[in-house]
């Protein structure tokens, strides 16, 4: 009896150490498999990660641009942000924004403004694939202002402001949080005895060091009356507070300053000044010819001033297009003599009754300048790539419109980068 047990005994034990064997070697064996498997999932993350940086990279650039069609039923606005600008710019594949829309940016986003809902939306630009998302919407609405006023000014990742002059108040909004941050109460702009139509508002607007620079814009209306004197506004981002300087040098006019490509602005005389000096009441208004120079601060040089009537034979400059090594572009009537009928204005922008010259105001000479004497109108848009980039547009008999963005490889020489069937380009800029 006990030697049986003794057997069972040492049976027992020798199936202990069995199973406790095949433990070790199973543990041994999902060791190793484990092993195997992390090495495979590693291989795998690897060629995953080929995958990502060889099929989907990260683009390198990505430039925005803006449109609108025009209709009898309406203006629309679209944008869409490329790789590189397309050769044609087809509306089916743009994004639609509505009406009453501005387009700006700020770094790598794109900020839309809607006029008619007083909303500013910021958008997130995808890295791969460039499609375009909602990121934030800031409301102006309860800022205690009205009416539709120009584009804000960006001066930090955030600090950005808009500007409503007429009614004395610029609201200081971070443009990263898309929060509004403090509204400034400033010292309106007044004119009095402006009526029939008359405004005025801030459009051009530049940054100078702590100092936002803008020239006030005055359209005259039906009885052609503006102030006697050209205006800017400056507003101080460390005080919070707004300058204004007139210089009675140059008749008021609209959208008239022009920055050369050393960043000095000029205030040059516009369409609007010409009518109003011979259609209203400004007989002892001075020349609509002077362009004059404003300094860093955005008070006036003066000693700077040219007058462009000494070298060219015109009734009227309609714009001053770019100043560049100290020649300008200037868009000028080829008539000698306004039309006795005020509603005969208007030809004064056909090319059949203006053109293009460059005015050299180092020796005052004047050469031809054909350059763009295709496009029916043309202006500043933004410097994409080092570039400066304007916008053209060509409008047929029928008031069919082809807008075209140009990029000015030289003063003369001028290269269409995309075109647009259908309406004009209002704004383009490159993201990244």
């Amino acid at each position: 009896m006990k030697n049986k047990i003794l057997e069972r005994i040492t049976m027992i034990n020798n199936c202990f150490n069995t199973v406790t064997m095949n433990k070790q070697m199973l543990k041994k064996t999902m060791s190793w498999m484990l092993a195997l498997l992390v090495l495979s999932m590693a291989a795998c993350n690897d060629d995953n990660n080929g995958d990502i940086n060889t099929d989907n990279p990260e683009v390198e650039s990505a430039v925005l641009l803006s449109l609108r069609t025009q209709s009898p039923s309406g203006v629309v606005y679209y944008m869409d942000v490329f790789e590189d600008f397309p050769e044609e710019v087809q509306v089916n594949d743009l994004i639609e924004l509505g009406e009453n829309i501005r387009v700006h940016s700020f770094g790598e986003h794109p900020y839309v403004w809607n006029g008619d809902a007083s909303t500013m939306t910021k958008w997130n630009v995808d890295k791969i694939d460039l499609s375009l998302s909602q990121a934030a919407v800031m409301s102006l609405a309860g800022v205690g202002i009205s009416g539709d006023f120009g584009p804000p000014v960006f001066s930090t990742e955030t600090q950005a402001y808009f500007f409503a002059l007429t009614e004395g108040k610029v609201v200081e909004f971070n443009p990263t949080e898309m929060t509004i941050t403090a509204t400034h109460e400033v010292t309106p702009i007044t004119f009095s005895g402006l009526d029939n139509g008359a405004w005025y508002d801030v459009w051009d607007k530049y940054v100078s060091g702590d100092k936002v620079i803008m020239s006030i814009g005055f359209y005259p209306g039906s009885n052609w009356d503006i102030p006697s004197g050209a205006t800017t506004a400056v507003f101080d981002i460390t005080t919070n507070s707004v300058t204004y300087n007139t210089d009675e040098r140059l008749l008021a006019g609209y959208e008239t300053m022009v920055v050369d490509e050393s960043g000095t602005i000029y205030q040059y005389p516009s369409y609007e000044a010409g009518a109003a000096k011979h259609y209203g009441n400004h007989t002892d208004a001075p020349s609509t010819f002077t362009m004059l120079k404003v300094n860093a601060d955005g008070t006036h040089d003066p000693i700077f001033m040219y007058d462009f009537s000494t070298v060219l034979n015109s009734v009227n400059i309609n714009t001053v297009q770019f100043i560049f090594d100290n020649k300008a572009v200037v868009h000028q009537t080829t008539e000698t003599s306004w039309p006795d009928d005020p509603e005969g204005r208007w030809d004064f922008w056909n090319l059949d009754q203006s053109k293009f010259v460059i005015v050299d105001m180092n020796d005052n000479t004047v050469s031809d300048f054909t350059a763009l004497d295709k496009y029916t109108s043309t202006g500043y848009n933004n410097i994409i790539d080092g570039s400066i980039h304007i916008n053209a547009r060509v409008t047929d008999d029928n008031g069919n419109i082809t807008g075209y963005l140009l990029r000015q490889n030289a003063i003369d020489n001028y290269t269409e980068v995309t075109k647009f069937v259908g309406g004009p380009i209002r704004y383009s800029a490159q993201l990244w």
